[in-house]
């Protein structure tokens, strides 16, 4: 049993790192399956300046892709955005209420240098509204208050989130709102 278990944390990783990756420009190429096509994922590199790289091969050499230039991209099947100075979240629930979580924690192991750790958008391609923790600034609480405000039809997602703003309970609450008839266990 345990060399089954060494052997798969062997192998994640390269399947991961081995998968293709499709960059995106802009949202009609992700709606048109029109993005750039690479062999595989390498890493993600956070500049000096701030700006993220998306390294990725084609033909045998690695190509550095500025993030801030990309809508987004999808690696192993998964929808990651980009936003700012090319710092990208990942699709985690879509539905009523689009859910995203920090890309760079879900590529680098739970682990991230800049950003913020979840976010809502009406769409998948609308505004990214930072959901708010118990360390956040005044202004991401109050572009929060201000999407409240401007979407009732999500009350019953705000109720269920604003009684902890928490991480964990902001999952179960998507969830919860997205999926009623049937809650999914979180991925």
């Amino acid at each position: 049993m345990k060399k089954l278990v060494l052997l798969f944390l062997c192998i994640v990783p390269f399947l991961l790192y081995s998968q293709s990756v499709t960059v995106y420009r802009s949202f009609e190429e992700y709606q048109n399956k029109k993005g750039l096509k690479f062999e595989a994922y390498q890493k993600m590199v956070h500049t000096p300046s701030g700006k993220y790289r998306l390294v990725v091969r084609k033909a045998g050499k690695n190509i550095k892709v500025k993030c801030e230039k990309l809508w987004g991209f999808v690696l192993a099947k998964e929808l990651y955005r980009t936003y700012g100075t090319g710092q990208y979240v990942k699709l985690v629930s879509e539905d009523k209420l689009y859910y995203f979580e920090n890309g760079e924690a879900y590529l680098n192991k739970g682990t991230f240098i800049v950003g913020h750790y979840n976010f809502v958008a009406k769409t998948i391609d609308g505004e990214l509204v930072p959901m708010p923790n118990p360390d956040s600034k005044p202004e991401i609480i109050q572009q929060y208050e201000q999407f409240k405000e401007v979407n009732p039809q999500y009350k019953k997602f705000f109720d269920c989130f604003d009684k902890s703003h928490d991480l964990e309970i902001c999952r179960d609450c998507i969830d919860r709102f997205n999926y009623p008839d049937k809650i999914r266990p979180f991925q």
